[in-house]
């Protein structure tokens, strides 16, 4: 519960009974004394009760929990409390519990063995729980707390009227919520989701689990959670076979055929084999080469002519997931099904991974075809299955990627109707333009109706002009339509970033509206040494002289100066890093004009072996729906 100076929404309990010791636990009270008066901010981290969790403000937006930030412990009963300023007005704000594989969960008095993160809408800290982070998820993708409570609802099929999220279940009694609480905080600690699009998507992925959940009013015991989720030692899911509704998980008693194709046939580069993350479960491993074709892939079939049993695709249900353990965030994975007898029936569905290193839960919505590719057709029978990894390019070196638990999702496909979407890409840049760098002081302008003004930018404080001490720049032939510039060792200990920009088409503004990824193609060259790491940065139109900036994770590009590497990076991952003074999530930030697209080389992340390196290259951007 909130209450401050600010006049901050106030969350009240939905039961009568709720006990005194619960109703003190969540009071925010004022705190006196001399100097600054602040405000307590206070209420219990939930499965069970949860001792041992780290709980956040988190007031930047970025979905972690940051060094500054108001934090406390959790003790007895999961409470805590945080100390914050009155003045902060704590609305459109979320918290964030971090709990450590060591955390106590009082329903069993053991550690809870893997760890996971929970979040609530500050207005609702009375209580944190796998619940309230489905509501926190939906007000990160731009809902309000209304609209977030009612979505949350229905995506955990809870049907009780009463029902309140800022509720303490295991107070009063509620096993119903209990249950759907422990079944989602399984599923957490197993994929370790913490974006609002993964948390949705696992939660999409279990809805006929969560369902089960809440129907019994019997509390779920930890044996159970193992053969409803999956044991938290395991990848995957279950070691004896397929759970309900999963199409392929590889612990089949006989194993699915895997058929490479576009150079994926090679020896090591397809197995079944035991879950990297140390579970005893089986998955799929699949291993893109530098050689192989940038379609390459690999057909999974459990029947005669590569098919699998009929995917029963509908009007309400076109979407299926697929977990995913990836090398690293922003590769793009494409899906596709066929009628295993006519090749001319498909559909193919794109997404890209957000994690490295770890298990995540992909939605693939069959109901929003990849671009150039057939739309779906539920006339069809779709009865083969083809994953392709890292679609589009080829890696510099070796890929190693781990899949699991193909699913039917019960996912509303395609909007209300459930018709197809027609989003289509944004084209951002391309067709660079190189100009006379010693004219106009800068190495490209963008003069095609395809992006705006292209420049660059060195800083450690003050901007570098052309030719400067510090700054090598070499021209390149006018035909060229790849942007190649030049970026030099001298200085660099005294420089903070180097980076590249491009302007929305005609130097004005354009919407994301519909879009879910930027495309973006960057590589280096082989003067670069080490692993040069180049950050995707999406910049607002100035407000107020203030240029309001997120940041993706940073990119490893190729080192061969002619082999580019096209990175399909989710809007989701991105961090708000400067929102000149206000408080902006990531959601609300991609909803803002965009006014330029960069690359930025942190000087931590760059080393070239000469003062004048090759050039490091930027190639087409555009916005993928």
């Amino acid at each position: 519960m909130v209450n401050n100076s600010k006049g901050a929404t106030r969350s009240s309990f939905g039961a009568m009974g709720t006990s005194l010791s619960v109703l003190m636990a969540a009071v925010l009270s004022a705190c006196g004394g001399g100097g600054t008066t602040g405000s307590t901010l206070s209420g219990a981290v939930m499965d069970g009760y949860l001792k041992g969790a780290t709980v956040c403000l988190d007031t930047n937006g970025n979905g972690a929990c940051d060094t500054g930030e108001p934090s406390a412990t959790t003790g007895d009963r999961g409470a805590y409390k945080l100390e914050i300023s009155k003045e902060l007005d704590v609305s459109a704000l979320h918290l964030i519990a971090k709990v450590p594989a060591t955390a106590i969960d009082e329903d069993t008095g053991a550690a809870v063995g893997k760890e996971y993160q929970l979040q609530s809408p500050a207005a609702m800290a009375a209580v944190v729980s796998p619940l309230t982070t489905v509501v926190s998820s939906h007000m990160r993708n731009g809902q309000d707390m209304n609209t977030a409570k009612a979505s949350a609802k229905a995506s955990l099929n809870i049907t009780d009227a009463s029902f309140a999220f800022d509720k303490d279940f295991v107070a009063t009694q509620d096993t119903k919520a209990h249950n759907v609480a422990k079944v989602l905080a399984r599923k957490l600690s197993l994929t370790g989701d913490k974006t609002a699009t993964a948390v949705l998507s696992s939660v999409t992925a279990m809805a006929s689990t969560l369902q089960t959940a809440y129907a019994s009013t019997t509390a779920i015991k930890p044996a159970d959670l193992d053969t409803m989720v999956g044991a938290l030692t395991n990848g995957g899911t279950s070691t004896a076979g397929c759970s309900t509704g999963v199409l392929l998980c590889f612990d089949e008693a006989t194993a699915a055929a895997l058929t490479g194709f576009g150079g994926l046939e090679g020896a090591n580069q397809l197995a079944i084999v035991t879950d990297p993350a140390g579970g005893n479960g089986k998955v799929l491993k699949v291993v893109k080469m530098a050689e192989n074709e940038t379609w390459a892939g690999v057909t999974l079939s459990t029947l005669a002519n590569q098919a699998v049993t009929q995917i029963p695709l509908s009007q309400t249900k076109k979407t299926l997931t697929l977990r995913v353990y990836s090398p690293a965030a922003g590769l793009p994975v494409r899906l596709k099904l066929e009628d295993a007898s006519d090749n001319t029936h498909t559909v193919e569905v794109e997404v890209s991974t957000t994690k490295a290193n770890e298990w995540e839960t992909l939605s693939f919505d069959f109901s929003k075809q990849a671009t150039g590719t057939a739309a779906l057709n539920l006339a069809y029978t779709f009865n083969k299955v083809s994953v392709f990894p890292h679609f589009g390019s080829k890696p510099s070196a070796a890929k190693t990627f781990y899949f699991d638990d193909l699913a039917l999702s019960d996912q509303a496909s395609g909007g209300g109707n459930n018709s197809t979407s027609n989003t289509a890409a944004l084209v951002f840049a391309s067709g660079y333009t190189a100009v006379n760098a010693a004219d106009v002081g800068y190495a490209y302008q963008g003069l095609t109706t395809q992006g705006g003004a292209f420049n660059w930018t060195v800083a450690n404080g003050a901007t570098y002009g052309w030719g400067g001490s510090d700054f090598w720049w070499s021209g390149v032939a006018s035909a060229d339509a790849v942007p190649n510039f030049y970026w030099g060792g001298k200085g660099k200990s005294d420089q903070d970033y180097m980076e590249s920009w491009v302007n929305a088409p005609s130097n004005a503004t354009v919407t994301l509206t519909g879009q879910t990824k930027l495309r973006i193609a960057v590589w280096g060259n082989d003067q670069l040494v080490g692993s040069p790491r180049f950050t995707p940065v999406i910049q607002l139109a100035a407000t107020n002289g203030c240029y309001p900036r997120a940041e993706g994770t940073p990119l490893t590009p190729v080192s061969a100066g002619a082999d580019a590497a096209t990175y399909n990076v989710a809007l989701s991952t991105f961090t708000v890093v400067e929102n000149c003074g206000t408080t902006m999530t990531t959601s609300a930030f991609m909803a803002q004009p965009i006014g330029s697209v960069r690359v930025r080389l942190y000087k931590a992340n760059y080393y070239t072996q000469g003062d004048a390196p090759n050039g490091i290259n930027l190639g087409p951007i555009s916005f993928q729906p």
